[in-house]
């Protein structure tokens, strides 16, 4: 599909031949209420392009409903011998707020199922090797994630904008990530990757961690929004020697007003204020 539907359409049928469906196709289709699909199977296999600035190729952009054989799609079963969803399948699929992944599923696109607002649980199969970026970010309802064991490369944009993540869980035989009190780190807990924006009062990031990846603390929402750390937050660092931050554009710990402060061991103040970005040298304690 190159593009090019008309405003005032409601509805569309996807044909079970489609393989590909340009960027903006269906840009200007913003009155779209139901996306119709015969074979799960095929739409699955769907690519849709897509860059950054330009919506539309997915027609959920803007119907968010699915319907199979004219049944509304809330309930996902991912089809057998399909090992791979293609990037923004289900991109804004409000409706959807179960997903049945199967024991063959290997890998999941990008913006796969980004603002899919009814998922509140997602347990990732142990078969699924590659989860590609901004998969479920935008699922502002989503409250727990458990990470198979296959997982191989998992970052805390998949869960951008995800404000009401209470834990992550990670199967114990996955030999790359675990699990502490809900937050996700690499498998030696060296590297914080993810804690949970829900999170409040203070959290204690632990002495063996050397690295903190970008996003790691989601603490950038407005204070009026549901859930998250809304400001509060206390962090304490038991490290002496400071942990690295991924932090090219100073977000490891996002707005610097949500944080209440940053303690350090009392001799290692200088060197937290030195090597980490100035934007938190005031919090640092």
């Amino acid at each position: 599909i190159i593009g090019g539907f008309p405003r005032n359409l409601t509805s569309v049928y996807m044909g079970t031949g489609l393989k590909y469906v340009s960027e903006g196709a269906f840009e200007y289709s913003t009155n779209l209420e139901k996306v119709h699909i015969s074979d799960m199977t095929a739409w699955l296999g769907i690519y849709f392009d897509y860059y950054v600035g330009c919506y539309g190729a997915n027609p959920l952009d803007y119907g968010n409903m699915l319907y199979l054989n004219g049944k509304a799609v809330t309930e996902l079963e991912i089809p057998e011998g399909v090992t791979a969803i293609e990037r923004e399948t289900f991109n804004s699929c409000t409706a959807l707020e179960n997903i049945h992944f199967g024991n063959e599923l290997v890998t999941i696109g990008t913006n796969c199922f980004a603002d899919c607002t009814g998922l509140t649980d997602v347990k990732l199969p142990n078969s699924l090797t590659i989860i590609n970026e901004y998969a479920f970010s935008g699922c502002t309802n989503l409250e727990s994630v458990s990470i198979g064991s296959g997982i191989t490369a998992f970052s805390a944009n998949n869960l951008d904008d995800c404000h009401n993540i209470l834990s992550i869980t990670v199967d114990s035989n996955n030999s790359v990530y675990s699990s502490v009190d809900g937050v996700l780190f690499d498998k030696n807990v060296t590297k914080l990757i993810f804690c949970p924006p829900t999170k409040s009062g203070s959290y204690i990031v632990p002495s063996t961690v050397t690295y903190i990846g970008t996003n790691a603390f989601n603490i950038y929402q407005e204070q009026e929004e549901p859930g998250g750390q809304a400001g509060n937050l206390t962090i304490y660092c038991l490290a002496t020697t400071p942990p690295i931050l991924d932090d090219n554009e100073g977000i490891t710990f996002g707005d610097p007003s949500k944080i209440t402060a940053i303690y350090v061991p009392s001799g290692s103040v200088s060197d937290y204020q030195t090597d980490w970005p100035q934007q938190y040298a005031s919090k640092i304690q």
